[in-house]
C-alpha cells in the first residue's frame, strides 16, 4: 500500500492566513539530508568581484487570493549553494529591492 502525501498547501502556524509548500512538493522537489562532499575546490576564485545575492526581505508574500506563502528563503534552498560558492572562492553582497534586511 502507497502513502498518498497532500497537495495541499500547509498552513503556517506562525503567521495568519500564511501556507508552506505542499507535503507532496516537499517530498518530490527537497531532500531531507544536504550531501555536501565535492566541496573541494582546488582552484579557487581569486578575483575581486563579489556576487550579487538578491533576495526577498519577506518571508511571505501575498497572492492572488489574499493568502500568504512562504518565499522559499530556505537554508538548503539560498544557502547550501552560497555554501558552495564560498568554499569555490566567492564573497558576496546581498540585497533585497527595498534594502532592508532579508529574512530566514
Amino acid at each position: 500500500m502507497t502513502v498518498q502525501t497532500s497537495k495541499n498547501p500547509q498552513v503556517d502556524i506562525a503567521e495568519d492566513n500564511a501556507f508552506f509548500p505542499s507535503e507532496y512538493s516537499l517530498s518530490q522537489y527537497t531532500s531531507p539530508v544536504s550531501d555536501l562532499d565535492g566541496v573541494d575546490y582546488p582552484k579557487p576564485y581569486r578575483g575581486k568581484h563579489k556576487i550579487l545575492v538578491i533576495a526577498a526581505d519577506e518571508r511571505y508574500l501575498p497572492t492572488d487570493n489574499g493568502k500568504l506563502f512562504s518565499t522559499g528563503n530556505h537554508p538548503i534552498e539560498t544557502l547550501l549553494p552560497l555554501y558552495h560558492l564560498h568554499a569555490a572562492g566567492f564573497e558576496f553582497e546581498v540585497a533585497t529591492i527595498s534594502g532592508l534586511m532579508t529574512k530566514f
